[in-house]
């Protein structure tokens, strides 16, 4: 994906032989996921209020095994009522929109 990325100008988002989305990466990256995305690591018994405090917000986010990302994050401040969680931001990429469009995991 990262390849894509950086050598592709149009890139097709498949999944079981067909088509989801096609565009250019950064397209695809800002249509789906926005430019930043919130990784935040939450404890188990947590995880189930930070769930229901984000759906109240109206923020865009999902569930990654132990983490939650959250996507279209164009502040670089984290969601008030989040800070005591192992939280980073990082730059969107096409995995996130794989990811996002098929609720998959790359399979190498």
């Amino acid at each position: 994906m990262e390849e894509a990325a950086v050598l592709c100008d149009r890139v097709a988002i498949m999944h079981q032989g067909k088509i989801l989305s096609l565009g250019t990466p950064q397209d695809l990256i800002s249509r789906y996921v926005g430019n930043k995305v919130w990784e935040i690591e939450v404890n188990p018994g947590e995880k189930d209020k930070t769930v229901k405090n984000l759906e109240s917000r109206g923020l865009d986010f999902e569930e990654v095994g132990d983490k939650i990302h959250v996507f279209h994050a164009e502040t670089d401040e984290m969601p008030g009522g989040l800070v005591n969680f192992a939280e980073k931001m990082r730059p969107a990429t096409l995995e996130d929109v794989f990811f996002r469009l098929t609720g998959r995991s790359l399979v190498e």
